[in-house]
């Protein structure tokens, strides 16, 4: 039954729709900041793993309106992006947002609600903690592998080092981008 549930989940992580915005997210976070797409990716994993646990202990998952978790992410997204601009435009000396990509990610796997609820709860409703937890994290895994691809890819630009301050600069555009997209979402959802 366990192993089931373990490869429905791992299934349902590789649904196509991801394949739209996750490799760009990667993308952008990577160019942008060495490292942040790949933090990203952490975050979201132990985001998906500790929603996981938290819904097989209590059985109940966050209930907050999706919009305003859009709205939330699309401003972090912008301030990324700025920041990034920032850097690469004047080549300024800033302190990194070492920590900004890991908090971002957990932010996006634990409390948005979306299609993790809907693809998870039936899986982790009344099975044991350990078991839930081994479920989400099985989902979360698969459901990294576009986020993946954006990560290698930007590390593969990278390593252009003729091109960098375009590489960086096509992070910031793909970051603000994708932030006015989820503001974008907000509005849509709040009408």
């Amino acid at each position: 039954m366990l192993l089931e549930k373990i490869s429905t989940a791992l299934i349902l992580g590789l649904s196509a729709e991801r394949i739209l915005l996750c490799p760009f997210m990667a993308m952008g976070l990577s160019l942008s900041d060495r490292g942040g797409g790949l933090k990203f990716i952490l975050g979201r994993l132990a985001g998906i793993s500790l929603l996981g646990l938290f819904i097989s202990i209590i059985g109940v998952p966050f209930n907050i309106p999706p919009y305003i978790l859009d709205g939330v992410f699309g401003l972090f997204l912008l301030g990324l992006g700025v920041n990034a601009l920032l850097k690469s435009k004047h080549q300024l000396k800033q302190k990194k947002f070492s920590n900004a990509g890991f908090s971002l990610g957990l932010f996006r796997g634990m409390l948005n609600p979306g299609r993790k609820l809907v693809y998870l709860l039936p899986l982790l409703w009344g099975i044991r903690v350990v078991d839930g937890l081994a479920v989400s994290l099985a989902y979360g895994l698969s459901s990294s592998v576009y986020l993946l691809l954006g990560f290698f890819s930007a590390e593969l630009l990278n390593r252009v080092s003729a091109y960098q301050k375009q590489i960086k600069l096509a992070g910031a555009i793909i970051l603000l981008f994708l932030g006015g997209f989820y503001i974008f979402k907000f509005f849509q959802g709040r009408l």
